[in-house]
């Protein structure tokens, strides 16, 4: 969570971890285009593009509806090799 806390502070946690070999070997391979100064690898952006999109589709198709929601509850993900979280879409906010 972005707000520094701990799993237990968090109604209902959820974390999965999905993993793509074949991602890897097209990232070291000739075919991958290479990164540019000051920008994500083409990889990571392309991902990040990807994720965006389906979390847009399932909130546009009311999918998260019937799953309990904290308060704050955010869509985000975290790439294997930093620490930073991306939230894709705020779903829930406390408001007052």
């Amino acid at each position: 969570m972005p707000w520094n806390l701990g799993a237990g502070a968090i109604a209902y946690p959820l974390a999965v971890r999905w993993e793509f070999p074949e991602w890897y070997l097209f990232a070291i391979s000739d075919e991958c285009p290479p990164q540019q100064p000051g920008d994500d690898d083409y990889l990571t952006s392309a991902v990040a593009l990807c994720l965006w999109r389906v979390v847009e589709r399932l909130v546009a198709d009311d999918a998260f509806a019937s799953l309990p929601m904290g308060n704050p509850c955010v869509v985000s993900y975290c790439n294997h090799y930093d620490d930073e979280v991306v939230i894709l879409r705020v779903l829930k906010w406390p408001v007052g």
